[in-house]
């Protein structure tokens, strides 16, 4: 069964007759605290140090708290009592009340500011109240000093220069007529336009520019994104659009290189074969091949009529036109003093997924033929 949960209360009442700094100093050392945190605990009439002890240890609390020459309670947390301040909030309002004396005495410090938050400054001339937006003093007429323009005319050149065509650079200049940019996209005039604007925008002097878009608030971070993102999106789809076809093609020509490659020992066989005994083989037995030439990418390897060689292809992902089983067939002439080098331009493999040298039209280079 469960013990008794207790929270530990100290009390202001001071045993033995000690003198309350002495007090105050050992109830600092027991409890780690500073002497103007322990002598707040002091002021207090009861504090509570620990919540929800079990009984030996709020036992040995308040042992060391006596040892302090203070008179301490245990109090069962099922009675529900108000005991003032707890020993986390006596340590937060003391810190509090440290950092608030040190500001107030640093020379640092800002003075508290007697103006109202009106929009209201004063004429840098003639020090009339003029509103924050007057560009001219209406007493004097002498220039302001305009604020800062929210929008940047780095960024909005950099738009103008990227995204012109698309009347970006207007939507961030807060101008809802940049939607009128994309129909002269065809023609060519708003890529034109937007050139010129960028560098414009760029050549603008700061005061002119704070003068032209100054009252525009800054711009978020978020408002640029949302602008922009859009025109990305699209870009990537282009380039992904383009970019895996292409990236298919290749790993489907790599695989048919690959088969092309595997045929090599059977195609230098055929040509062993045919020089040794000068017959032509018409299978892979009249060649002595009984090797099993399958992998996860050829199907088979034979040698046919005429001395032909054919890989045939898997095609599990209907990648070929599945009307014929694709395939590359290499063919040689076997004529006295023509030429025994083997031709893989036929089959029914596409072109785009052969090599160079199995294309219908290819030229060996000089260097090739010798």
């Amino acid at each position: 069964m469960t013990g008794t949960i207790y929270d530990v209360v100290v009390t202001n009442q001071i045993l033995d007759g000690k003198s309350s700094e002495e007090v105050i100093r050992n109830l600092g050392n027991i409890l780690k605290l500073s002497e103007d945190n322990a002598k707040v605990i002091l002021e207090q009439p009861r504090t509570v140090i620990k919540k929800g002890v079990n009984e030996a240890t709020a036992g040995k609390l308040r042992a060391a708290i006596e040892k302090c020459s203070l008179l301490c309670e245990l109090v069962p947390q099922e009675k529900k009592q108000d005991f003032g301040l707890s020993l986390d909030e006596v340590i937060d309002t003391e810190t509090k009340k440290d950092t608030s004396q040190a500001n107030n005495n640093s020379p640092y410090t800002a003075p508290p500011s007697t103006l109202q938050n009106n929009n209201t400054v004063f004429c840098r001339q003639c020090g009339a109240a003029i509103h924050v937006s007057d560009r001219h003093c209406p007493a004097c007429g002498a220039a302001q000093l305009q604020q800062e323009a929210g929008r940047s005319k780095v960024v909005a050149g950099f738009l103008a220069f990227f995204l012109g065509p698309f009347g970006v650079h207007r939507f961030y200049l807060g101008q809802w007529w940049g939607i009128f940019y994309i129909p002269l996209i065809f023609f060519g005039i708003s890529r034109i336009v937007s050139l010129v604007e960028a560098i414009v925008f760029w050549c603008t002097s700061k005061e002119r520019w704070n003068e032209k878009y100054g009252h525009l608030p800054p711009a978020s971070g978020w408002l640029i994104v949302l602008i922009i993102a859009p025109f990305f999106l699209v870009f990537f789809g282009i380039l992904a659009a383009v970019a895996i076809p292409a990236y298919q093609d290749y790993t489907i020509r790599a695989q048919v290189n690959e088969g092309i490659v595997s045929a090599q020992p059977v195609l230098n066989e055929v040509d062993a074969f045919y020089d040794r005994v000068g017959f032509i083989p018409n299978s892979n037995i009249d060649a002595g091949l009984n090797g099993d030439y399958s992998s996860a990418i050829v199907e088979s390897i034979n040698i046919i009529e005429g001395g032909q060689v054919v890989i045939t292809y898997n095609n599990p992902d209907g990648v070929f036109d599945e009307s014929e089983p694709p395939t590359i067939i290499f063919s040689r002439s076997y004529e006295p003093n023509v030429s025994a080098e083997w031709d893989c331009t036929l089959g029914s493999i596409p072109n785009k997924f052969r090599s160079a040298k199995c294309r219908p039209g290819y030229q060996p280079t000089a260097e090739y033929q010798q």
